[in-house]
């Protein structure tokens, strides 16, 4: 045997270099089969080499993302139509309701004005015949306070447009459209402040005809009992009621001018006034 040849321990043998090499060979090629493979945004096949591959690469990118832009604000477009429509469709049915509350009101006060006519007429025949009319308290007409069938004055429907302002929803309507509903809607406040001043002058005839009705609700008076001085207060106390029971039924018509106007679908700012005019005109 000779000195430089290696010991053998009875089978074929590897050199202890050669195995660790071969190991680290095999995890290598394991471990890259085990990573996630991650895609690479690469050039076009063959790389921009003119200004030609230069400017038509460009193009692309540009028009994608101009697609892109364009899809997007199309959607937002066709979303911001249907909340037009969704706003227009909702004043649409506040509208219609307001519209049949004000006819049943206006009739309300239809009843009262002739009601309180007739208690003016009433105690002017007392005056006339130095109490000897015979004058009879006539019954309250149904829909007002104490009445048999008493039915409060209806409140006029304004969620739809307030909640439309606070959500800055009417920049969706066209202009002419939203200064029409802002015209309606201003009424409202009219109409209201005018059945407050109403429902305080209805509660001063109730406590000044209560003085007299010796305990009975509501209350009946004997007209033809009271004295000049009394007459004159009362007499007051009615007319001051009656004029704002006028104005008040006056202010609702505008209201439901302007409403009907709106149902009506108009938009014309000068056809709205004249529709107020009219309204206001006495008939």
């Amino acid at each position: 045997m000779s000195e430089n040849e290696p010991i053998s321990n009875g089978s074929d043998s590897v050199p202890v270099a050669a195995e660790a090499v071969e190991v680290e060979e095999i995890c290598a090629v394991t471990n890259e089969q085990e990573e996630t493979p991650v895609i690479d945004v690469h050039a076009p096949h063959g790389g921009v080499h003119t200004w030609k591959d230069f400017w038509i690469h460009l193009g692309t990118i540009a028009a994608g993302l101009l697609i892109a832009i364009s899809l997007e604000q199309g959607v937002e477009a066709l979303h911001r139509l249907h909340e037009r429509h969704q706003l227009e469709a909702d004043l649409q049915v506040e509208a219609r309701r307001n519209h049949d509350y004000a006819l049943i009101d206006i009739a309300i006060y239809d009843k009262v004005i002739a009601w309180l006519v007739e208690l003016q007429h009433g105690v002017d025949a007392v005056r006339d015949s130095h109490g000897k009319s015979g004058f009879k308290y006539p019954a309250r007409p149904d829909g007002i306070p104490d009445s048999v069938r008493y039915v409060a004055y209806h409140v006029l429907q304004t969620e739809v447009w307030t909640t439309a302002k606070e959500s800055s929803l009417l920049v969706l309507l066209p202009r002419e459209e939203a200064e029409v509903y802002a015209r309606s809607y201003i009424q409202t406040d009219q109409v209201q402040w005018t059945r407050d001043r109403v429902r305080d002058l209805g509660i001063r005839q109730g406590a000044f005809e209560g003085r007299f009705s010796q305990g009975t609700y509501p209350a009946v008076v004997d007209v033809a009992r009271f004295t000049p001085q009394q007459l004159d207060e009362y007499e007051e106390v009615l007319a001051d009621e009656l004029e704002e029971v006028r104005i008040a039924q006056v202010r609702l018509r505008i209201f439901a001018a302007a409403n009907d106007y709106v149902l009506s679908g108009g938009l014309d700012q000068e056809e709205m006034r004249k529709a107020l005019v009219k309204a206001n005109t006495p008939q």
